[in-house]
């Protein structure tokens, strides 16, 4: 049991990965490389769901910018 909750949290949590990579990557080109080093290094899913959403309604660059950037801010402080 405790093994397939795992399995489906690593499931869920590379599917989120794999969404925001590809919104950035159709969006935002220049901030590949950014948002796979972003989001490989997040392993918190509530992050990343909301990170996809701030970043699907990010109408600039800069702003898509700064939302990856501040995705990881909480975990250092904590």
């Amino acid at each position: 049991m405790q093994q397939s909750a795992q399995q489906n949290f690593q499931k869920t949590l590379q599917e989120q990965r794999s969404i925001i990579q590809r919104v950035v990557q159709t969006k935002f080109p220049k901030l590949a490389r950014l948002a796979i080093e972003k989001t490989e290094a997040t392993s918190d899913i509530t992050k990343l769901q909301d990170l996809n959403v701030y970043l699907s309604i990010a109408q600039t660059e800069a702003d898509a910018r700064q939302y990856l950037l501040d995705v990881n801010k909480q975990d250092a402080s904590d």
